[in-house]
C-alpha cells in the first residue's frame, strides 16, 4: 500500500539540506505508534539474521530552488511512503492528519492531504520508475584488513541477483514462510544512464544508488512486494522506492 502525503510550506518556504533522507526518516518515525516505531527501529522483521523494516519512502517531489547546499520549497510538495504492513500505513496517515502541521527541515508545513492507494499487481511484467535510488552493495575485506563497501550498478549481474535474493527474504519476513521455489524476480535497466547514479550522505555515510526506469519480470506477488517494500537495500533510509512508469 502506498501513501501520498502533500505538504504546503507555512511562512512562505521550507528549507532542507541536499542530503535530507535522515529528516524524512525521522518524520516518519515520529508519526507512527510509539511501540511500533521502537520495535521497527530496534528489531524489525528478522530473517537469517537480517532485519527488514518493510517500509520505503521517496524523494521529495515539487518545485524547489537550490541555494548552495540547501533546497528551498515555496510551493506544495509531496512525499510517498509505502509498506506491505497496512497497520503501518494507516497509522502513519492518521497521525499526519491529526498533526495538521509538521516540522520538515527549516520550517513548518501544513499537511494538505493524505491519500492511501492499494498497489495491485496481476501481471508478470511491469515497467517501473525509481523515485528514490535503488542500492545494492557488498562489504569487502581489503588486503590490509580494512572493510570496503562496493556498490553495484544496474549493469552488473550481482545487482540483479542481490535484488532477487533480497525480495525473497522480504517475502519470508512478511509472511513467515519462504517464497515458492518457482517464484523469481528479475530486473533490467531500461534506458538507464550514468547520469542516473545518485550519491547520498545519510548520517555521515556515503551511499550510492540508481534512479531511472526498469523492467520487472517474475512472480506478481514479488513484483507487488517490490512496490510496497522497495527494491534493494536501505529502504527505510529512503532507497529503492519504485512505482509503475
Amino acid at each position: 500500500m502506498r501513501l501520498a502525503i502533500r505538504f504546503r510550506p507555512l511562512a512562505g518556504e521550507v528549507t532542507v539540506p541536499i542530503h535530507y533522507n535522515h529528516m524524512l526518516q525521522a518524520l516518519i518515525y515520529r508519526h507512527i505508534e510509539p511501540e511500533l516505531a521502537g520495535w521497527l527501529h530496534d528489531y524489525g522483521h528478522v530473517v537469517e539474521g537480517r532485519s527488514f523494516k518493510l517500509f520505503v519512502f521517496s524523494r521529495l517531489f515539487g518545485r524547489f530552488s537550490r541555494i548552495g547546499d540547501r533546497l528551498v520549497f515555496r510551493d506544495p510538495f509531496e512525499l510517498f511512503v509505502a509498506s506491505p504492513v497496512e497497520e503501518f500505513i494507516h497509522g502513519l496517515g492518521q497521525s499526519m492528519l491529526r498533526a495538521g502541521v509538521v516540522q520538515i527541515g527549516g520550517g513548518e508545513s501544513q499537511v494538505e492531504s493524505v491519500s492511501p492507494r492499494e498497489q495491485s499487481v496481476c501481471q508478470e511484467r511491469l515497467v517501473v520508475t525509481a523515485i528514490s535510488p535503488i542500492t545494492a552493495y557488498s562489504t569487502l575485506l581489503a588486503p590490509n584488513g580494512s572493510k570496503k563497501t562496493y556498490y553495484y550498478s544496474p549493469f552488473e549481474n550481482e545487482f540483479v541477483q542481490q535484488l532477487g535474493r533480497n525480495i525473497r527474504k522480504k517475502y519470508q519476513a512478511l509472511s513467515g514462510s519462504p517464497a515458492h521455489p518457482d517464484w523469481d524476480l528479475r530486473i533490467a535497466p531500461l534506458g538507464v544512464r550514468s547520469q542516473n547514479q545518485v550519491i547520498v550522505t545519510f548520517k555521515g555515510t556515503v551511499i550510492k544508488g540508481w534512479t531511472g526506469r526498469y523492467v520487472l519480470e517474475g512472480s506478481p506477488d514479488l513484483i507487488r512486494l517490490a512496490l510496497d517494500a522497495g527494491l534493494g537495500s536501505k529502504n527505510s533510509q529512503g532507497f529503492g522506492m519504485v512505482r509503475p512508469a
